[in-house]
């Protein structure tokens, strides 16, 4: 049974290292069982088996470690897969924002038994959102000036021409 076992990690990770996200699998207690290079390389290692048997406190600060822990712990309470958005941190210590997919894992009888993830890096979409909402934001302030402005004008102008017809 423990050849079969490592028969299919060996599979699960040839599939992830396939992924081009950040991708991985956790037992029950929050170890990687399998993991891919791209997550591998954000951790600063050169393999993924360097990943296998660590859990996110080895590689995360301890309040994001736990809550990718407490995430995890849901999805497997839940036995339903959550979408999220969350902060991710590199080895050199620089954080980026992923969307994340995380699944509880079940084995041949159902029973859950860890979860499955997938972090895809959106930092640049997150940028460019909010460079977007920021023109934005400045557009909107330009109209409101150029409407205060023009009111203003009228109301200087008005009280003038009103002025000039009593004489």
């Amino acid at each position: 049974a423990n050849t079969n076992m490592a028969a299919v990690l060996a599979r699960a990770s040839a599939i992830l290292d396939n992924i081009p996200d950040l991708a991985w699998v956790k037992d029950t207690e929050g170890r990687y069982i399998a993991a891919n290079s791209v997550l591998a390389r954000t951790f600063g290692l050169v393999e993924a088996e360097q990943v296998i048997g660590k859990t996110d406190f080895d590689f995360s600060p301890r309040e994001v470690a736990e809550g990718y822990r407490n995430k995890d712990q849901e999805i497997m309470a839940s036995g339903e897969r959550k979408r999220l958005e969350e902060l991710a941190w590199r080895v050199d210590g620089g954080r980026f924002w992923v969307e994340t997919i995380k699944t509880p894992l079940r084995d041949a009888d159902g029973r859950i038994v860890g979860t499955v993830g997938i972090a895809r890096d959106m930092t640049e979409r997150r940028q460019a959102e909010q460079e977007r909402e920021a023109r934005q934001s400045a557009e909107a302030a330009n109209q409101a000036k150029s409407e205060f402005l023009a009111h203003m004008s009228h109301e200087i102008r008005t009280p003038l021409n009103a002025d000039d017809g009593i004489q």
